[in-house]
Order: C-alpha cells, then sequence, then structure tokens
C-alpha cells in the first residue's frame, strides 16, 4: 500500500466534533487520530468483511495505523502529540515518537485516515451525530444513564441527529464555529433553521441559488445512498457521524466542477460492531431519514426563491 506524507504533524483545523488530539500531516492529506481498538478493528476489517462492503465507499480512506510513544500532553487544543520524530509507514503500521510533557490518559494508537477537507479551499463542514441510542454495550451503568439523558434532552432521541458542531466561511475572511453546545441545546423544531445556517449563512448566502441548489440536491441523493447502504448491514453504531464538507471559498466553487465541491462521510466509529441477525441500526436509519428531510426542506425553499427570481427577470 502506498503511504501519503505524514510528517511532521500540526492540529487539525476544521475539526467541528469528536474528541480533541486529532492531528493532520503536514501536507493536509491525512488525519492522525488517535483510536480505540474497536474503531481500529473496524476501519482494518472494512475491507477483507463481506458484510461491511457497502459502506466502502462512504468511510474515509484507511493507511494504516501508528503507534503512540513518549507522552502526551493536554494543551489548548486538547491532546497533543509534540513534534514527531520520527515517522515509518510500512506494511500498514508505524511509529509516532514523541516529545513529553505530561502524561495523560490516551489512546496508545492512532489510525492514519484521509483528510476529507484536503483539497478544498475553504472547507465548510458539518458534524451531524446519528443515532437515537448514544452509549455502547460496555458502558457502565452511571454512563448508560448519562448518555439516555442526553439522548432524551437533545434532539437525537426523537430524531436520530443532533448537529455536533459546523464551520462556515465567511467572504470577509473568518470562519463563522457554531459549537457543541448550540446542537446540545435546540429543540427538534430548531433544526431546520439550524441547518439553514450551515447552508444559507446569515445575512446572505455568497452563493448564486442556483449553485445552491445543485450543491445540496448532490448531497440529498448521497444521503439517501448511504441510507441505502446502511439497510444492508447487520451493525450497531454508537456516538459515529455523518460528515457533510462543501466548498466555501465562492471563486472556487465558480471555477471548479461541482462533483469535486462536496463530500459526505461516515465517521467516527469508536463503538460500532457488527451484529449479525438483529438487522441494521434503526436509530442511525432515522437520524438519516431526518438528515435527508431537513435538506429536503431547504430545497423547497431554495426552488421557490429560484421562482420568485425567474420570475423578476421575466417581468
Amino acid at each position: 500500500m502506498a503511504h501519503p506524507n505524514t510528517s511532521p504533524f500540526i492540529p487539525l483545523a476544521s475539526q467541528v466534533g469528536g474528541h480533541a488530539g486529532v492531528l493532520s500531516s503536514s501536507s493536509g492529506d491525512t488525519v492522525i487520530k488517535p483510536c480505540l481498538p474497536l474503531e481500529r478493528d473496524f476501519y482494518t476489517a472494512l475491507s477483507s468483511t463481506p458484510a461491511y462492503a457497502p459502506l466502502a465507499r462512504f468511510v474515509p480512506k484507511f493507511f494504516g495505523t501508528l503507534r503512540l510513544e513518549g507522552k502526551l500532553r493536554e494543551g489548548k487544543e486538547g491532546l497533543e502529540a509534540g513534534e514527531a520524530e520520527k515517522i515509518v509507514l510500512g506494511e500498514g503500521t508505524g511509529v509516532v515518537d514523541t516529545k513529553a510533557l505530561e502524561e495523560v490518559d490516551a489512546p496508545r494508537e492512532a489510525l492514519v485516515i484521509e483528510n476529507l477537507t484536503h483539497g478544498f479551499v475553504h472547507p465548510n463542514v458539518l458534524d451531524i451525530k446519528l443515532g437515537t441510542q448514544l452509549w455502547d454495550i460496555d458502558a457502565s451503568e452511571e454512563k448508560r444513564a448519562r448518555m439516555e439523558k442526553t439522548a432524551r434532552d437533545t434532539t437525537s432521541g426523537t430524531t436520530g441527529v443532533r448537529l455536533t458542531g459546523f464551520q462556515v466561511w465567511d467572504p470577509s475572511g473568518t470562519y463563522t464555529v457554531m459549537p457543541k453546545s448550540y446542537g446540545k441545546s435546540i429543540p427538534p423544531s430548531a433544526l431546520p433553521e439550524g441547518i439553514r445556517k450551515f447552508f444559507l449563512p446569515p445575512p446572505l448566502s455568497p452563493f448564486p441559488t442556483r449553485t445552491l441548489l445543485a450543491l445540496l440536491r448532490s448531497i440529498r441523493a448521497r444521503v439517501s445512498d448511504l441510507a441505502s447502504a446502511l439497510e444492508k448491514v447487520e451493525l450497531r453504531m454508537r456516538g459515529g457521524s455523518v460528515l457533510v464538507v462543501y466548498e466555501g471559498d465562492p471563486e472556487a466553487l465558480a471555477q471548479g466542477e461541482l462533483e469535486d465541491a462536496w463530500d459526505v462521510r461516515l465517521i467516527d466509529f469508536a463503538h460500532t460492531r457488527l451484529t449479525p441477525g438483529e438487522g441494521p441500526d434503526a436509530g442511525v436509519l432515522l437520524g438519516l431519514r431526518t438528515t435527508g428531510e431537513l435538506l429536503d426542506g431547504l430545497i423547497g425553499e431554495l426552488e421557490g426563491l429560484e421562482e420568485g427570481e425567474k420570475k423578476e427577470v421575466v417581468a
């Protein structure tokens, strides 16, 4: 397997959800993500387990694993691996030897996976947590009770989605970042406005209505394809997400090909496992249906706007 450049590491600037400590290679094409054994096992089994085959094209490319040697420290950006001294990638594995400050309880292994925001000039990124059940079978009673309360108190329990966080590029030169607290605070009735903030940031979208419609229709079709794939896989996915990325730079979006201007993938498999004989994950499928309905609502709004624009031109 050909391995991408992975050294040195820098904090992943486009991370909007998940645990802190995710790094990017300096070239930006790969992500170094500390992982638990279950997530490592998911990625390594993806290409060799027939039951997972329908999901392969909806998951970031997997290049191998790295051992994290030395100590990690807790910094402003979360867990920091420090300056990488040595990278050895071969036979799908490697080593990261790091400079140490304070040792913390953290995974000692990391995934090397595709950076889904690589190639975008200014990626707009939305992390949507999927599923109505957030706890895994190995969770303690305390954690299970806490996760059940979180599902009840947020949009997860009834809709199967929670807007974990997102970033949207403002042409004035900065990102507008919506933190995790936003998604945890809104009721289900506010989800349409939340998705609107991502695709139509106020006060005015920098993109023509026609371009946004084409983008949204493509993303909507991808979500439908993903749901169809998951219907064929008997698994339980706890705490996983669907990541939506599209080009936030108006000039880049206008000049490039539409098919290269967006992406939709499943991410975060720390609590994903096959469950033969138990059928697909109903909570995750509900979340994808909700996501599709939210996109449908926005598409309908833009279609009405486009029709009004056409009438103004004729008049």
